[in-house]
């Protein structure tokens, strides 16, 4: 019986880790979620003059009219190993995290190059 209720638990606990997929223009409505959105890079800028020199990726549309801004923190665009806002571009890709808002805007803030991949 302790053999059942362990394995259960624990495909329950797997399913549960895995983040619901979701379209560029749902995200502003599931902010504090840990999602996967998927769609096509519009545009983006690398600031490399502010003071932490992101690069910014609209989703879904252009700037401002985007549903969601995947931001690259310096540290992980230095894991890509080319220029996000410049390959990204046109590309279709997906990328998992917390969705969190800045501002009027929502967005996702990547900690590794692992949450975000091409399709």
């Amino acid at each position: 019986m302790r053999l059942i209720t362990l394995f259960i638990t624990t495909i329950f606990l797997s399913i549960n880790s895995f983040s619901q997929v979701i379209k560029p223009e749902e995200a502003p409505g599931l902010v504090g979620k840990t999602v996967t959105v998927c769609g096509k890079i519009f545009d983006g800028r690398f600031l490399d003059n502010s003071k932490t020199s992101p690069t910014l990726l609209n989703m879904g549309a252009t700037f401002p009219k985007q549903p969601i801004t995947i931001v690259i923190p310096l540290a992980v665009r230095k894991q890509f190993g080319y220029k996000p806002e410049e390959v990204l571009l046109n590309k279709h890709i997906c990328v998992t995290g917390k969705i969190t808002k800045y501002q009027k805007s929502v967005q996702i803030v990547i900690d590794d190059r692992k949450q975000l991949r091409i399709l």
